[in-house]
């Protein structure tokens, strides 16, 4: 098990592949997830899902900055989403706009 304090730069550095609370407290070491999201609330003063969700759009936004002119199935694709209409919906649910609009702040 690692140590709490190495959650955040472990999720950033497996962000890619972490999509679940699930998955990131395996990456830790954690056989309990309620356990893992414990530990982190206190730590970090947020649920694990709302942490993720944070890195992902950090991802994303870095991506569309690096790569202004890709098609939004290479930013999935780099951001670990098996299609853009999952990337899609993933950034409507977490920010309320389309992928375009998104895109544009970026």
């Amino acid at each position: 098990m690692k140590d709490i304090e190495e959650a955040l730069k472990i999720l950033k550095n497996n962000i890619v592949k972490t999509f679940t609370v699930d998955e990131w407290a395996e990456l830790m070491g954690y056989s309990s997830t309620a356990y893992f999201s414990r530990k982190i609330r206190i730590r970090y003063k947020e649920s694990p899902s709302k942490l993720i969700q944070q890195e992902k759009l950090k991802l994303i936004t870095s991506l569309f900055q690096k790569h202004p002119d890709e098609i939004f199935f290479f930013i999935a694709d780099e951001a670990g989403f098996p299609s853009y209409q999952s990337l899609s919906k993933f950034v409507k649910r977490a920010t309320g706009k389309t992928l375009t609009e998104f895109k544009s702040e970026c």
